[in-house]
This record gives C-alpha cells, sequence and structure tokens, in this order.
C-alpha cells in the first residue's frame, strides 16, 4: 500500500532458514506480533525484524507458508528467508538497522515489495493478479411496492428503477462489483413503466453478509429519436430495503422495496473545484452509511450539468445514516482505458447538507513516470503522505507491486532467481494517497478509513 535509508551494512549469509539468527544482539527484540490488515509497528529495526505474509484477498489475513523473502537493496546482497506455517519469518542480524527494503514472492500472488520499511513488526499482505477473491454471493429476487400505480409517463419518457446493492467499506473490494446478468432488452436487476409496459420482477446478484437494497428510480427522455445517444436522464426517486442478511449461494425470493413518496426526498447541492491538470471532466458520486449493511450507492451527477444530487431525507429508517460524496476527475477521452488518470476526493460522516458540500482541493496526478532499462521513476503527487505503485501486464493484471515509506522517487527493482515480469507490454501505475499516517505504526485497514483524497497516473513501457 498504499532511497530508503538502509543501514544494512557486512550482512551475513544467513541459510534459508525461518527463523534466521546470525552474528551479534539486538536492541528491539519485539516478539513477533500480526498486525491485522496488514501494516508496521512496535519500534524501528534494531537488530531484529519478525515479517508476517498473509493473504491480502481474504477476511482473516491467512497465513501464507512458504513465501521467499528478500531484504536488501537491489544493489546489494540479500538476506533471504522462508515464512514458516504461520506466514512468520524472524531475522536476527546485527547488521540490520532503520529502515530496509523487503521483498516477497510467493506462489500465484503478485510479488510484492516495500521500500523504506521500518518497524520490528511488519505484516504485507499480498493480492492475487486480479484482485479477485473468494467471496459469498447470492441471487435475490422481489419487486417495487407501488410500481403498477406510478403516473404513466410523458410522450417520448419512460421509467426504470434500477437495483443495487450496499457496498462494503472497503475500497476496491471486489464484492461491491459483481457482474450482473444481461441479455436482451431490460436487464433483469430493473423495472421498467412505460406507455405500452409495466414490469417490476427484478433479479440481482448480491454479495453475503448484512446487506441492503436500493433502486434509483430514473425519468428517461428518449427525445423522440431511435438513437440513444441524445437521450437524458434524471433521478425521480428512490426505493429500497433494508435489513437483509444475505448467506452464499442462498438464494432469496418475494423481498419487497418501499418506495418513498416525492416529499421524502432532497437535494443535494456539491461544490467542486476545477479539474487537476492532466484531466478534464468531474463527477460525483453519492452514497447512505448504513453502519454494518454498508453503503447505498444513490446516483452519479456529471458536474460538468449539474451540481445537486437527489437523496432521501434522513428520516424514519434514515435518521441515523450519514452521507458520503466522492468527487472524481478523469479523462473522458480515457473512459474506456484501465486505470486512466484520476484523482478522487472522499467525504465520510456528512450529516450537515444545509449549504453545497465544499470538496476542498484536488489532490495532483503523479507524474513523469518514465522506464528506462530496469530504472523506474516518477514525480509524486503534491501532498502525497505515501505512494504505490504497480506494474500491469497486456491483460491488465497486476505482476509487481510496491509501497514506497520512504521518498524515493527513483528505483530498480531486486533482481530475483525467477523474474515476475518476464517480456512483454507492460503499464507502470503510480497512486497518490493523502491521509495522516505515521509511516513506522499503522494499520493499513486504518489508512482505508481514513483516506480523503488520492490519485493516479500509468504509463507504458515494454522489455
Amino acid at each position: 500500500m498504499h532511497a530508503a535509508r538502509i543501514a544494512i551494512q557486512s550482512l551475513c549469509l544467513c541459510s534459508l532458514l525461518v527463523n534466521i539468527a546470525c552474528e551479534g544482539g539486538q536492541s528491539n527484540d519485539a516478539p513477533p506480533r500480526l498486525i491485522e490488515g496488514g501494516g508496521i509497528g512496535d519500534g524501528e529495526i534494531d537488530g531484529k525484524v519478525n515479517i508476517f505474509v498473509v493473504d491480502g484477498d481474504g477476511e482473516s489475513d491467512e497465513a501464507i507458508a512458504g513465501a521467499q523473502i528478500f531484504i536488501g537493496e537491489a544493489d546489494e546482497e540479500a538476506i533471504e528467508g522462508v515464512t514458516d506455517e504461520t506466514g512468520l519469518l524472524t531475522v536476527k542480524d546485527s547488521a540490520l538497522s532503520g529502515p530496509t527494503t523487503i521483498t516477497i514472492v510467493a506462489d500465484g500472488f503478485v510479488t510484492s515489495t516495500w521500500y523504506g520499511a521500518n518497524g520490528a513488526n511488519i505484516t504485507i499482505p499480498l493480492n492475487r493478479p486480479n484482485d479477485t477473491e473468494d467471496f459469498g454471493q447470492a441471487t435475490l429476487e422481489g419487486s417495487i411496492a407501488g410500481w403498477a400505480d406510478l403516473p404513466e409517463p410523458g410522450e417520448n419518457h419512460f421509467v426504470v428503477g434500477l437495483l443495487g446493492y450496499s457496498q462494503t467499506t472497503d475500497l476496491g473490494d471486489p464484492a461491491n462489483e459483481i457482474e450482473q446478468p444481461s441479455g436482451v432488452g431490460l436487464p433483469p436487476n430493473a423495472c421498467i413503466r412505460a406507455a405500452t409496459v409495466t414490469e417490476c420482477d427484478w433479479s440481482l446478484v448480491a454479495r453475503d453478509g448484512d446487506v441492503a437494497l436500493v433502486a434509483t428510480i430514473l425519468d428517461i427522455d428518449t427525445k423522440g429519436t431511435e438513437t440513444d445517444a441524445d437521450d437524458t436522464s434524471e433521478v425521480i426517486g428512490f426505493a429500497y430495503k433494508l435489513g437483509l442478511e444475505v448467506e452464499d449461494a442462498v438464494d432469496q425470493s418475494g423481498i419487497v422495496l418501499t418506495m418513498l413518496d416525492r416529499s421524502e426526498h432532497e437535494d443535494v447541492a456539491f461544490d467542486l473545484p476545477p479539474t487537476p491538470t492532466g484531466v478534464d471532466t468531474a463527477g460525483v458520486l453519492l452514497g447512505i452509511e448504513l453502519g454494518d449493511e454498508g453503503i447505498l450507492m444513490l446516483g452519479l451527477a456529471d458536474a460538468s450539468m449539474t451540481d445537486t444530487l437527489l437523496a432521501p431525507i434522513r428520516t424514519g429508517d434514515f435518521a441515523d445514516a450519514t452521507l458520503r460524496a466522492i468527487a472524481f476527475a478523469s479523462n473522458e477521452a480515457d473512459e474506456e482505458e484501465d486505470g486512466r488518470p484520476a484523482s478522487a476526493i472522499l467525504l465520510r460522516g456528512i450529516t450537515e447538507i444545509g449549504a453545497a458540500i465544499d470538496f476542498g482541493e484536488w489532490m495532483s496526478l503523479p507524474s513523469n513516470l518514465t522506464v528506462s532499462g530496469d530504472e523506474f521513476s516518477f514525480t509524486a503527487a503534491a501532498g502525497a503522505a505515501l505512494s504505490t505503485a504497480d506494474i500491469l501486464n497486456s491483460d491488465n493484471e497486476r505482476v509487481w507491486s510496491m509501497v514506497f515509506l520512504d521518498d524515493r522517487t527513483t528505483f530498480v527493482l531486486p533482481t530475483l532467481r525467477q523474474d515476475p515480469i518476464g517480456t512483454g507490454d507492460f503499464d507502470f501505475s503510480v497512486s497518490g494517497l493523502d491521509d495522516e499516517i505515521d509511516l513506522t505504526d499503522f494499520r493499513i485497514d486504518d489508512l482505508e478509513d481514513t483516506l480523503d483524497r488520492l490519485s493516479t497516473n500509468r504509463v507504458s513501457f515494454s522489455r
């Protein structure tokens, strides 16, 4: 996540054991401690380091046994070791002092390097190439109360209700992006009210756990043309269902959503700064934070067309809810490109909306991304407390991930016995994260809960 001052001198060549003991003692003899979700803690490295390697795509920090660990810079002879059945490698060496570079290699996982890591206990989560997770899911079916009683839309108009399930609070959680079945005509997770047809028997694939459902109701104007290129849409309301418990592979039917009355909605205004250099379009996503049930995402606004979004009034079932607003800036021309340059601002726990939501300033993009032979370099996003990077192959799969816990912006990847990258066409992607963070004492999960600005950029290269 997402040059080190390494004081490894006169490295002794240690055997590939789970616990490596070299000559000399240590001043920080902290006992091994797994940091849930990944992170660093328990004081600076001084003669000893405990490194746990866990599955970052799981929910329980499952240990990765047999992971190879390399400690040291690319131009140094590395200290090497292998994790035991608990995912732990302990290294004792009097030459270990202060920040160091740690590289992890494990079958089936993306190779990861943390530059400038400095903690007596370090837990490094590894991800799979596609960042996928074996999460539970089930099919939910039902209707929306009162759908058939909606007024008949005007000429060239029809009304659609698009169903979605509440998202988890984990940024980038693949459980939030379940692909819904599709086919010819109306998608299964939608209802329609038109002059000649009224249908509302929806079907939705949702994640497991505590889940809420929302139907965003839109009035679509076809302009009387056959093409949909000139169609416009307006959010006119919502329907919802709270308190569902979804079990993996246990389908449910007969779920009825409650439609809010028009008087139970309000406009939420927002104020966005000019887009940062390198991007040309901006928008806002709005959601309702429901605690254990996650976040109900309500709608998306194109900032070039409007500065308001519709939301339920927070009374009744939503009396204790807060709002979450996400502003994003990207390049419209790059909309179909994976990892297009982008900047985002995340505001949580919004309770006061008497005035327009003020998002403050965008984070600038990482810039000057270059790859020259085996050397990579970039200019960090201004104000970033932490930079991360990925190397992605032509299938957009990550093959190497990096976290920069020091101020380096130029680096050479460590030389490993088996090259994780290979040859071909690749992308070098860099992200900047803005957060209050002590890089010698943090949990990755805590960063995700407090992160409020981030940006990303990428460049292509071949090798």
